[in-house]
């Protein structure tokens, strides 16, 4: 049984405040914090402008009606949960909401008939496996899955594509907290499905109609993948008494086409030759080893590949005045190990080691550091790989490299 809440807006399409003032595109609809790669917490204020913005366009893109049912999968202290109700709730659909979502979502998708659901990368991926593993099918049911919140690897989708499930739109979502929600998208899978294989790295997709974008080549890299800085009505005020930050990170600048309010990302991404970007991981994952620049994402990458290994998250580890590269492993406990894991640790793996795709002995720091070694460079070879239970994730499901240090050393 569906309990059914009835709102009555009367005849107004403008938003009211208490006493009959009327809603100012600029003013803040919703503070959120977020702590980024740093981990120190800024305040975005959104305001009611980039809602309106944003909203009209998810709806079609999601593919939403009166028909619509919405799983509310996530907290509703993040702005995820607000893609999954408002674009439900302005279509006229319904959303649920099940406290038993994260803990069994076969029957929750099952029992209310759910058409639309929005699932972190890393709950997507377990969830995947689940399906693979006991030989069920999606809920019939089911025409959208939206995914967001880390990278898609090119194996997580090869994996989506055995469940069989040609009928249902997969789609890849990115979008920072401060420009409202999603930015940019592409259909991965189901009727629409952007062209695979992709060699260099899934896309994230175009930006929506409302979002303008410029990729800023890195000085020290002019040839690799520069910075996403993104323009439009979707962008954040700023950031709450933080006049300095608001500075650094929303920018004045003209890449072309006249507009000069940007947002800077911090996300590296290429351009493909369709037209979609691919993303490259965080400016601020590069660290300084020794005096090499080395990206934490293309040691994580590297050692996900190896056999045995189901997660993986680097950091820089400060010791006794000397920076060193320190990787943590999370290992297949019965030898399955396929080596498809960076950075989206479940927690499942026991640190035990698992056998090698040789059938020899099973995986374990030495034998993973002596691999690394005979295929990267030395300064991308972690001084120390530590085999822990889990890797330490934050509240929204990415994984938290600095917590996991903190945690294990």
């Amino acid at each position: 049984m569906h309990r059914i809440l009835r709102l009555d807006w009367g005849n107004s399409r403008t938003p009211v405040r208490d006493g009959g003032e009327l809603v100012r595109a600029g003013d803040p609809a919703y503070v959120l914090f977020t702590s980024g790669s740093t981990g120190a917490p800024k305040a975005a204020v959104v305001p009611y402008g980039a809602l309106h913005a944003v909203l009209p366009h998810l709806r079609e893109l999601y593919g939403v009606g009166p028909d619509t049912v919405a799983l509310n999968f996530h907290r509703a202290d993040g702005d995820t949960s607000l893609e999954e109700i408002l674009p439900t709730l302005l279509a006229g659909g319904l959303v649920v909401l099940d406290e038993d979502s994260e803990a069994d979502l076969d029957r929750v998708l099952i029992d209310h008939e759910v058409t639309l659901v929005n699932l972190p990368v890393d709950y997507w991926h377990i969830y995947t496996g689940h399906l693979l593993e006991t030989g069920r099918r999606l809920p019939g049911t089911v025409q959208t899955v939206v995914i967001g919140g880390e990278a898609v690897r090119p194996d997580m989708l090869e994996r989506w594509h055995r469940l069989g499930a040609e009928d249902v739109r997969l789609l890849n979502t990115y979008g920072a907290t401060e420009t409202a929600l999603v930015t940019h998208s592409a259909v991965l899978a189901g009727p629409g499905a952007a062209a695979g294989p992709f060699p260099d790295g899934v896309p994230i997709g175009r930006p929506l109609p409302s979002v303008r974008q410029a990729v800023v080549p890195r000085p020290d890299a002019p040839d690799g993948p520069g910075e996403l800085v993104v323009a439009g009505p979707q962008l954040a005020t700023g950031y709450l008494d933080d006049l300095v930050l608001t500075a650094a990170r929303f920018v004045q600048a003209d890449f072309g086409d006249g507009t000069t309010r940007w947002y800077r990302t911090g996300d590296l991404v290429h351009e493909a030759a369709d037209g979609t970007l691919v993303f490259h991981g965080r400016i601020d994952h590069q660290v300084k080893i020794r005096g090499h620049r080395v990206d934490l994402l293309d040691v994580e990458e590297a050692l996900g590949r190896l056999p045995g290994v189901t997660a993986v998250a680097a950091a820089a580890h400060v010791k006794e005045e000397h920076i060193a590269l320190v990787a943590f492993v999370v290992l297949a406990p019965d030898g399955t190990g396929t080596g498809t894991g960076t950075g989206t640790g479940t927690g499942s793996g026991s640190g035990e080691g698992a056998a090698d795709e040789d059938g020899g002995a099973p995986a374990d720091p030495a034998a993973l550091r002596a691999r690394l070694r005979a295929t990267l460079p030395g300064h991308l070879v972690p001084d120390r790989i530590i085999a822990v239970p889990e890797l330490v994730h934050t509240r929204t499901g990415k994984v938290d490299r600095a917590a996991t240090r903190d945690r294990y050393l």
